[in-house]
């Protein structure tokens, strides 16, 4: 199992999000999706915190993983988890050193870098003021 990354963010719930999706425009970084797994429980009368996966990626990037090895196609596109919890907002994240690991890559060491420098430096964007 691949560990994951947990931050604490110093804004909002729909800040961070906001300063999610401004970082990710800002390197010209596709957002695929988002879901709302707040509003997709409101829908069915059920109640959960605020709580969104944020699906983003390049073709660029992510070709040359799957070459290496398929299955790290169920890794991607790459993605966030935000969510609030007791007034605290969190950002997760998967560890892509342990992707990198547990997939065994290695030709396409350079890809999962830049892909692992990028969310670090999301991250701390979208967490820190």
């Amino acid at each position: 199992m691949v560990n994951l990354h947990k931050e604490k963010s110093t804004f909002s719930f729909d800040e961070t999000c906001n300063r999610i999706y401004e970082f990710l425009k800002s390197r010209n970084v596709a957002v695929f999706t988002t879901v709302d797994h707040h509003e997709n429980a409101v829908k069915v009368g059920l109640n959960l915190r605020p709580e969104k996966v944020i699906m983003f990626g390049s073709p660029l990037v992510g070709t040359h993983l799957m070459e290496e090895n398929p299955d790290i196609g169920l890794e991607l596109p790459s993605k966030v988890l935000v969510y609030q919890e007791d007034n605290l907002v969190y950002l997760v994240h998967a560890d892509y050193d342990d992707l990198k690991g547990a997939y065994h890559l290695s030709r396409s060491s350079e890809f999962i870098n830049k892909l692992a420098s990028l969310v670090a430096d999301l991250d701390s964007y979208a967490t820190h003021a």
